[in-house]
């Protein structure tokens, strides 16, 4: 399989994941099943798209992480349970980079963020109910009724994982990296294969099972 190579993994470089589970297809399969950062995808399921963003981080210890938005909100997942998952198969992961990558302040700030929000950032449940009725199933006037000005979506104090690590991007840089209202992972994908957005591969971690055939 795929090496783990964290040394060359940085503190903000973002984390494309495709999960095998029902859940990661039934994500991915509501937008569509090919993926448009395909080349970068090695494995045998390289055509469907990502379903899940978030971020990659490094603490002082050299303790890695993954900062991600999930169901019970933004959460510091070791990244030994995303190693294992694809030594098992269940997953493939893709690491990318925006510009340079972040600068020492910028890290600092990032883990600033981190000590300071950690436990106030939720999770954005009405965001699939949001992507399903408005824009897979199209029926706009059904959406209307989960959209207020209250927590759910598009609310500026709940994340889906996509829109929370624009949401941290924004907060170090100004700027929305990924230009687009209520991004997903496929947008995210997009904006690898558009220069104009400064994205770049750094690794991908996939299951080769020949390998290890004795």
């Amino acid at each position: 399989m795929t090496d783990f190579n964290l040394s060359e993994l940085q503190t903000g470089d973002i984390v494309l994941s495709k999960n095998y589970s029902w859940m990661g297809w039934i994500i991915a399969a509501s937008f569509y099943a090919d993926a448009p950062a395909a080349k970068y995808w090695q494995d045998k399921k390289k055509t469907r798209c990502s379903n899940h963003n978030a971020i990659f981080v490094r603490d002082k210890h050299g303790e890695c992480f993954i900062l991600e938005c999930i169901g019970e909100g933004a959460v510091m997942t070791p990244i030994t349970e995303y190693q294992q998952d694809v030594m098992n198969n269940k997953a493939s992961i893709m690491f990318i980079r925006w510009g340079g990558g972040l600068s020492e302040a910028e890290q600092k700030y990032l883990w600033q963020l981190i000590d300071e929000n950690l436990g106030k950032w939720k999770y954005d449940y009405l965001s699939f109910v949001h992507h399903i009725f408005y824009y897979t199933l199209r029926f706009s006037q059904l959406y209307q009724l989960f959209d207020s000005d209250g927590p759910g979506i598009n609310s500026e104090r709940e994340f889906y994982c996509t829109e929370f690590v624009q949401f941290i991007y924004q907060q170090i840089f100004g700027i929305d990296v990924f230009g687009k209202v209520l991004p997903a992972p496929v947008t995210v994908e997009k904006r690898l294969m558009n220069p104009d957005y400064n994205f770049r591969f750094i690794q991908e971690w996939h299951f080769q099972p020949d390998k290890y055939k004795k």
